[in-house]
């Protein structure tokens, strides 16, 4: 995963690349305490979709379409503490 998730684009939830380190459970727990409970879009640096779904203080699920895989979204869910405790995959309809 690159170390910051997001370059603006044009929805107005996107996190500034250069608030929060999601390589680490540090910068994940702090997105999820920061940040208001919605869903966040956005690219990473190779350029991949992202959406965040946060519920704030509870954690979020970080889904990301990477390009070697362009019909599946991979799931990545984290706890409040930014710990990794799930991961699937969602076709992407």
């Amino acid at each position: 995963m690159s170390r910051h998730v997001y370059v603006p684009d044009q929805n107005p939830l996107v996190i500034p690349s250069n608030k929060y380190d999601f390589t680490e459970p540090s910068g994940r727990a702090k997105f999820i305490a920061e940040q208001e409970s919605s869903i966040y879009t956005g690219y990473n640096q190779d350029r991949e979709e992202v959406m965040i779904c946060l519920e704030k203080g509870v954690g979020c699920i970080i889904k990301t379409k990477h390009h070697n895989k362009p019909k599946w979204w991979e799931c990545l869910e984290y706890d409040k503490d930014g710990y990794l405790i799930g991961e699937s995959y969602e076709p992407d309809i």
